[in-house]
C-alpha cells in the first residue's frame, strides 16, 4: 500500500509517495500525448513522439527508482516537443499568411498542409512558389531585354551607311 506524505510542495499541492507520483506522472504523460492528437501534433515529428510514448511505457516496467528517472525524462521530452510544435506552428502560420497574400491560387494547399501539421511541407511550398515567381519574373525581364535588343537593331544604320566611319 502506498504511503502518503503530508507535506506541501512549493506550489501548494500535497506531496505524495514515489509510487503515487509515478502513477500520476505516467497518466500525465499519456494525457499530454492524447491532448496533442487533435491539433495534429502527432504528424509534426512522429518518430520523436513515438520515442516519448515508448519511453513512458517502458518506464512502467522498471523499478521505482529507475521509473522516476525515465518518467521525468519523458515529461521533459514531452514538454520540449510541445514547445517545438507551438514554435513551428506559429512560424508556419506566418508563412501560410504570406502564401495567402502573395499566391491566392495556392491558399487551399497551404491551409491543408498547415491543418495537417506538416510544417516542413509549408516551408517547401513557400520556397517552390517563390522560385516559380522569380522564374516568371526572370522570363519577363528576358522578354523585355529581347524587345529592347530588337528595337536597337531596328534603329541601326542602313546597309549602305555601314562603311562610313563615325565622327565625333
Amino acid at each position: 500500500m502506498s504511503e502518503r506524505v503530508d507535506s506541501l510542495v512549493p506550489d501548494g499541492r500535497m506531496a505524495c509517495s514515489a509510487a503515487q507520483r509515478s502513477g500520476d506522472t505516467a497518466a500525465g504523460i499519456r494525457q499530454g500525448i492524447v491532448d496533442l492528437l487533435p491539433s495534429g501534433a502527432h504528424s509534426f515529428d512522429p518518430v520523436r513522439l513515438r520515442f516519448i510514448e515508448t519511453m513512458a511505457r517502458r518506464a512502467g516496467e522498471q523499478k521505482p527508482s529507475v521509473r522516476a528517472i525515465l518518467e521525468q525524462k519523458a515529461l521533459t521530452a514531452l514538454a520540449d516537443y510541445q514547445a517545438d510544435f507551438l514554435k513551428a506552428q506559429g512560424r508556419a502560420g506566418t508563412i501560410v499568411t504570406r502564401i495567402l497574400e502573395r499566391f491566392p491560387d495556392s491558399a487551399e494547399q497551404g491551409r491543408s498542409l498547415f491543418d495537417s501539421a506538416d510544417f516542413s511541407a509549408v516551408d517547401r511550398l513557400q520556397a517552390r512558389l517563390n522560385r516559380e515567381s522569380e522564374q516568371k519574373a526572370g522570363a519577363r525581364k528576358t522578354c523585355t531585354l529581347g524587345m529592347l535588343t530588337k528595337q536597337i537593331g531596328q534603329g541601326a544604320p542602313a546597309a549602305g551607311n555601314r562603311n562610313k566611319k563615325a565622327s565625333f
